[in-house]
C-alpha cells in the first residue's frame, strides 16, 4: 500500500492513464507469460524453476522499467515486453533444468498440453471441451470490439 502511495504521483509523466496501464503490464506480466507458457507446453517446468523465474523476472523487470525511465533504454513497452518474455523463458528454462527433478507425471497429467486434449466426445463434460472454450473466448473478443470500437 505504500509504494502504491509513494508511486501515485509519478503517473502523471505518463502521456495517458492507457498508456501508463500498458507500459506498467508490460514489465510485470513476463515472468507470469512464461511460467504460463512452459508450465502448460513443457512438462519438465517445476515449481523451483517458476520460483525463481517469478523473483528474477520481476527484478529484471523493475531495472529495465528504471532504466528506460531514466533514459538510458530507448525501446518502445511492446518490445520491452517481447524481449523480458524471452528472458524469462530462457531463465525458465536454465532455473528448472538446474534446480531440481521434473514433476511426476502423474501430477502433471491434467495440467499440460497433449493430444489427448482434442478428444472429444459424448464422455467429455462441456467445461472440458477446448471448442466451447475457444467459442467462448471468440464471442466475448467480438463482443468487446463492438462494445468498445
Amino acid at each position: 500500500m505504500l509504494v502504491a502511495a509513494a508511486w501515485a504521483p509519478m503517473i502523471r509523466y505518463f502521456p495517458g492513464l492507457w498508456s501508463y496501464i500498458q507500459s506498467v503490464l508490460s514489465y510485470l506480466v513476463p515472468p507470469v507469460v512464461a511460467i504460463f507458457l512452459l508450465g502448460v507446453f513443457w512438462p519438465r517446468t517445476n515449481g523451483n524453476g517458476a520460483f525463481v523465474t517469478l523473483i528474477g523476472g520481476h527484478v529484471l523487470s523493475l531495472a529495465v522499467f528504471v532504466l528506460s525511465q531514466m533514459g538510458y533504454i530507448e525501446l518502445h513497452f511492446t518490445i520491452i515486453a517481447g524481449i523480458l518474455t524471452a528472458l524469462c523463458l530462457g531463465l525458465l528454462v536454465v532455473a528448472s533444468l538446474a534446480l531440481g527433478d521434473a514433476p511426476a507425471p502423474e501430477k502433471i497429467d491434467d495440467l499440460t498440453w497433449a493430444n489427448r486434449a482434442f478428444e472429444t466426445g459424448s464422455s467429455m463434460a462441456w467445461y472440458k471441451n477446448y471448442q466451447v472454450h475457444a467459442a467462448a473466448v471468440l464471442g466475448l473478443t467480438a463482443v468487446m470490439l463492438v462494445v468498445f470500437w
